[in-house]
């Protein structure tokens, strides 16, 4: 398979500022920080209100902590990093409808998304809007659940994605989660990278998927029995995975969109970050 995949340069943060929403933003910041890229984090707030960004700590802050700058230097050294922040306050009753909108309109490459992995009841009460979000976009979407383990480090900026879980689905859906798995590692400069190929079902109906020829990666296969979002999760634990890469479909059934499709449920029990993957 072609590994010529682009990074992921644009990045859109959209944020509800509680506490908790610290990781998802080191996740989103390291990546256009290794890239180079741009981040945008958006806050959508009702008109008589006031944004309080304090929950997120600033670029330079970050550069300073994770040792790319001095406390003692300028906007010229910080200019250098290449790296490129905006925030925006977007005042609105609504609250899905202005990030939709600058979806739209900026197309990025990739969605950072805090979540709270609610389920059962609790979700039905407070329906999650990250997932509503990545929903309607056409673009991968990483979810960082606050209670999950982050493969990057807060304290020192560092990345660690030495085990990434892929759900195999069709031969399509593999190919496509294993190309967007490279690409995560490659923008993040994480490699070396051990691939965990994990199919509900038989030996015989694992699809065929191959790693380009690089000798970071590594590509191993687990075949397991039961109910798909389970075993992914399960097969995550036992891999001691720092990610997991999925292709998704999105809703396609009643049922789907009263318990959520299966990278939803993933990323509800997930024990680390999902990336998801639109297949369309």
């Amino acid at each position: 398979m072609s590994s010529a995949v682009d990074g992921y340069r644009r990045i859109l943060f959209p944020t509800d500022l509680k506490s908790g929403t610290e990781l998802a933003y080191v996740h989103a910041f390291r990546l256009a920080l290794a890239d180079a890229g741009t981040l945008h984090v958006v806050h959508v707030h009702e008109p008589s209100l006031r944004p309080d960004w304090t929950h997120l700590p600033s670029a330079r802050e970050l550069c300073v902590r994770w040792g790319r700058l001095d406390a003692d230097q300028g906007v010229e050294a910080y200019s250098r990093l290449g790296v490129h922040v905006q925030f925006s306050a977007l005042p609105s009753l609504e609250l899905e409808d202005p990030i939709e909108d600058t979806m739209e309109r900026e197309q990025p490459d990739l969605l950072v998304l805090a979540t709270d992995a609610r389920q059962g009841a609790a979700r039905l009460a407070v329906p999650s809007v990250a997932e509503d979000i990545a929903r309607h976009g056409s673009m991968p979407a990483l979810f960082v659940p606050r209670d999950a383990r982050p493969f990057v480090d807060a304290a020192s900026g560092s990345t660690s994605l030495r085990t990434i879980v892929i759900p195999a689905g069709t031969e399509h859906q593999a190919r496509l989660a294993l190309a967007h798995a490279i690409r995560l590692v490659s923008s993040y400069d994480a490699a070396p990278t051990d691939f965990v190929l994990v199919h509900v079902g038989t030996r015989e109906s694992l699809p065929k998927v191959s790693l380009p020829d690089d000798t970071r990666w590594s590509l191993r296969v687990d075949v397991r029995n039961g109910n798909l979002p389970e075993q992914i999760v399960h097969a995550a634990e036992a891999h001691d995975a720092d990610c997991i890469v999925m292709a998704t479909y999105g809703h396609d059934s009643l049922l789907d969109w009263i318990r959520g499709s299966r990278t939803e449920l993933v990323v509800r029990s997930a024990p680390c970050p999902v990336l998801a993957v639109p297949e369309a």
